[in-house]
């Protein structure tokens, strides 16, 4: 598993965010900005992944990797968006895993959704002092619940 964590980050609107991640999975991936981001706007047409607490959780899977990828992104502001409870989006995880891993899929899914939920871990994520302590953190936390990088 690779995580990659990214703070300060200003976008607009979620259309732009989007392109952001695309971006950064281009980067870190060396795949296709174009299909990623479209992978990413389709399925959140489909099935917004705003899970409530200012937390948007865009996933997909690839033919093409062999590992899972965690992009994490603190925003500068906040980008309003349909979400559960009503919040801004304002931390984003994306996930991308290999397409032959569903099972392992699901499960980084809903441990980091459990995370999210949890007060103590979540505020833990705000206060990580800069990209490499937030990634330190998130390995941490996964690690603790059998999830290993």
């Amino acid at each position: 598993m690779e995580i990659f964590c990214y703070k300060d980050i200003q976008a607009d609107s979620i259309d732009d965010l989007l392109k952001l991640i695309s971006d950064k999975v281009s980067e870190v991936m060396g795949y296709s900005r174009d299909s990623i981001y479209e992978l990413l706007r389709e399925r959140e047409s489909l099935s917004p992944t705003a899970i409530g607490r200012g937390v948007l959780l865009p996933h997909t899977r690839l033919d093409s990797i062999t590992t899972h990828y965690i992009l994490i992104f603190m925003l500068r502001g906040e980008i309003p968006y349909k979400t559960p409870d009503g919040s801004p989006i304002r931390l984003v995880f994306c996930i991308i895993s290999p397409s032959d891993s569903k099972t392992e899929y699901l499960r980084l899914v809903a441990n980091i959704v459990r995370i999210l939920k949890e007060d103590t871990l979540y505020n833990q994520i705000f206060m990580a002092e800069d990209e490499q302590a937030l990634k330190g953190l998130i390995a941490d936390m996964l690690r603790s619940r059998g999830v290993e990088s």
